[in-house]
């Protein structure tokens, strides 16, 4: 095996590591739904208190 065969294993061994820690469209878009509800959330604790002060 030559150094250039043995660098192309690892190089794809790292690559499918890489892969494997990617998360799934599923999480990316539980994660965006998850962090959307928060600023509504947010948005709307926030007009509350606009509209208690005034």
């Amino acid at each position: 095996m030559s150094d250039e065969s043995g660098s192309k294993v690892y190089e794809d061994r790292d690559w499918q590591y890489f892969l494997q820690l990617q998360p799934s469209i599923a999480d990316v878009n539980a994660a965006a739904e998850l962090a959307f509800r928060a600023v509504e959330a947010f948005d709307r604790v926030l007009q509350r208190k606009r509209t208690e002060k005034n």
